[in-house]
């Protein structure tokens, strides 16, 4: 449908700017959120309008709200909302991220909340790289394809930009699903680019304690581990249940996190200090909605050798975070694996549809389950962005930031190897961790 401007008013109303199509046959209004007061406005009905989209836990509030508190500039705050009757039926979680250049905007992408840093907040870790999975637009399945139409009329009319990035997306997304092929319809320079596969493990809704005991006998070493656990020796396998305990259990967690990354000469994701108190933060507000499964592997002494960090939202359990202690002596006992084995009993017992493994290609993951989701990448360039002369300048930005956020992300590798290997070790460490990444890009990017 054709959107002529002469059918649209705009009004003001405090840190809200909002655009209503009169002529528009869907009836939609549309509002723009633009500062962080305006976004804790939208928390009761960003939850529910999430419950009824079905949406992931990466999409509710109690993780973009935090997130941009941790993350986002004083400027940058782009949610798009839209309404029928009143009614939030719509949520565009995005954020204008503008690269500057002696203060003039050389590169103005934009993104959803969630997904990397602003440029000017890129370092450590997150060079480059998301904290979240799952990212997508929220909105109610009744009002799908009429946002879908007027999404991107809407985002010209309230923000100037050079081009969408909208990372980790998944197939079943609105974003792949509807707006993908409503642009590619309409013309648009619309790029998916895939990513990593993202393990899931779906369980079946009937007969949930037979279905659970088929999944263990599938596979000897889930019969052989089960059998540990039941016997209960060596260690005992919980999930906390106060916050007092979580409170105490989360830095010895990350501690033990951080040393098994930092020992095979990556930054690991509590690298830097924001994300331990973004972490904080939410899993207080998961554990005080009983959305939070927090499993430890513990020894007789008190010594935490194994955990995973569980968040629950719409039926559906996110393993985000775990690991375990490769120096314990209780090793081969696969305490890690334990945690996992519980986590997954857990979802069986508790009316869950869906256990989440997230991105990444370890192995054990697969030996979990044989299903995966791929995330992608959308790019969507403006029109004006294929010009030549903002071409060239957009493609200049591009590659300068590649360049920049090649060169902090190996100082970051670098001086972690130079932490755990000491001046003299660190070079040849260094190097064996180049060529493994290197291969292991090579490998992900031929298959």
């Amino acid at each position: 449908m054709e959107i002529e401007k002469k059918h649209i008013s705009k009004s003001y109303n405090g840190n809200k700017q909002s655009m209503q199509y009169a002529g528009a046959a869907s009836g939609l209004k549309s509002e723009l959120t633009d500062t962080i007061a305006g976004f804790d406005t939208l928390e009761h009905e960003w939850e529910e309008l999430v419950e009824k989209a079905g949406g992931h836990v990466f999409q509710s509030f109690y993780w973009l709200n935090p997130w941009w508190k941790t993350y986002g500039t004083a400027h940058g705050l782009r949610i798009i909302t839209f309404r029928h009757n009143r009614t939030l039926v719509g949520i565009a979680p995005l954020y204008l991220d503008t690269l500057n250049f002696a203060g003039w905007p050389a590169l103005r992408t934009l993104r959803f909340i969630g997904s990397n840093p602003p440029e000017s907040k890129m370092k450590g870790a997150f060079i480059d790289y998301s904290v979240s999975d799952f990212l997508d637009f929220i909105v109610h399945p009744e009002y799908e394809d009429q946002v879908a139409q007027h999404l991107l009329p809407v985002l010209r009319g309230k923000i100037q930009f050079d081009k969408i990035q909208l990372q980790e997306t998944i197939p079943n997304s609105f974003t792949q699903r509807k707006l993908v092929k409503k642009l590619t319809r309409d013309h648009h320079l619309c790029r998916i680019e895939e990513k990593q596969k993202s393990p899931v493990l779906f369980i079946d809704t009937e007969d949930r304690e037979l279905k659970l005991q088929e999944y263990i006998n599938q596979r000897k070493s889930r019969r052989k581990l089960n059998r540990k656990m039941e016997a209960g020796k060596n260690f005992q396998v919980r999930c906390l249940e106060s916050m007092e305990e979580v409170e105490y259990y989360f830095p010895i967690c990350v501690q033990l996190y951080q040393s098994r990354w930092n020992e095979m000469g990556y930054p690991g994701t509590f690298y830097e200090p924001e994300h331990y108190g973004f972490m904080e933060k939410v899993i207080r507000e998961k554990l005080k909605r009983g959305a939070l499964w927090f499993i430890v592997a513990e020894t007789d002494e008190g010594e935490v050798i194994a955990f995973d960090i569980n968040m629950l939202q719409n039926r559906g359990v996110y393993v985000y975070v775990g690991s375990f202690d490769p120096s314990s002596k209780y090793r081969r006992f696969s305490p890690g694996n334990a945690v996992q084995l519980h986590g997954i009993k857990m979802a069986y017992r508790n009316d869950i549809r869906e256990l989440h493994l997230l991105r990444g290609e370890e192995s054990y993951k697969f030996n979990l389950t044989d299903e995966t989701l791929i995330n992608s990448d959308v790019l969507v360039y403006e029109k004006h962005a294929m010009r030549f002369s903002a071409k060239s300048r957009i493609k200049l930005a591009e590659q300068w930031l590649n360049i920049r956020n090649k060169f902090y992300r190996e100082l970051t590798v670098m001086a972690i190897h130079r932490r755990e290997y000491g001046f003299a070790g660190f070079p040849r460490a260094y190097l064996k961790s180049f060529r493994d990444r290197f291969f292991e890009k090579f490998k992900r990017e031929s298959t």
